[in-house]
Formats: C-alpha cells, sequence, structure tokens
C-alpha cells in the first residue's frame, strides 16, 4: 500500500511509533528502507523544509525477494508539495490463472421480513415434526 502517511521514520514521535506498530504486526517495511532506495524527501514546505512522509508499505517477502529500486521523482512541472514515488519490484511469473467466483445463497438474517421468519418456521417445524425417531436414529452398541 502506499500514500501520505504523514509521518516521518526519522523522528521518534509517538505517530512513528504506531505507523511502526502496524507495520511490525502486518508483517509489512516501508520501501524507502530498502538498500536499493534513493529517497531524499517526499514533502517539502516551500522549498524550505523537507521530509520523507509519503511511502510505500510492502510485505516482507516482496521487500527481500522483489524489491529493486525506490526512487523519489523531483521534477519540475509537479507544482504540489508531494513529489511521487515510484518502486520497482521485479516478479517471476510463469503462471496466472483465474477461477470464476463460486456462489453459494445464504439466507440474508438481517433482509427477512417477519412472514419469510414466519414460514421458515413453520417449514423448519414441519420438517421436525417429520422425522421418526425410532428409526432414523442410531443405537450404540457397547
Amino acid at each position: 500500500m502506499g500514500g501520505d502517511f504523514n509521518v516521518n521514520l526519522a523522528r521518534k514521535w509517538c505517530h512513528t511509533e504506531l505507523l511502526t506498530s502496524f507495520c511490525d504486526n502486518n508483517g509489512l517495511q516501508p520501501a524507502v528502507h530498502h538498500v536499493s532506495s534513493n529517497v531524499d524527501y517526499t514533502y517539502h514546505f516551500g522549498m524550505c523544509r523537507f521530509s520523507t512522509i509519503d511511502y510505500f508499505l510492502i510485505s516482507e517477502t516482496l521487500h527481500e525477494k522483489a524489491a529493486t529500486r525506490i526512487v523519489v521523482l523531483h521534477e519540475m512541472d509537479n507544482t504540489l508539495d508531494h513529489d511521487p514515488l515510484a518502486l520497482r519490484l521485479c516478479l517471476q511469473m510463469s503462471f496466472v490463472s483465474c477461477a470464476s467466483k463460486i456462489h453459494t445463497p445464504r439466507a440474508a438474517w438481517a433482509k427477512a421480513s417477519a412472514e419469510d421468519i414466519y414460514k421458515y418456521r413453520s417449514i423448519l417445524s414441519n420438517m421436525l415434526n417429520n422425522i421418526d425417531i425410532r428409526n432414523d436414529t442410531c443405537s450404540v452398541k457397547t
């Protein structure tokens, strides 16, 4: 996932601890910590103060095995105060398949009307009354 997290991981603030804890609990790594990272800042305030507060958070597996480059694009025609990040992943894919979605119908009890519930109870009661307990139960021999 990526975006503006409004947290500078180089500083020791409570928000830094929250984002770090989130990453640790979910097996994520900020891509800017990768050895191939070439990010100096992602945000500037009037070209006077600079900070890195925009990140890609990637799985530890992607961080270790697939990330090949992370750069920030400082382009002159960008009039925003955030500069875009680019993350390059090298993924080996030999086969990709798409499976059809299998729909399993279920009762939506929250949408059921009083009449629907009454009909369900009637059918269930009728079916339970038709069970012959003497013939349909298993006897256990000891």
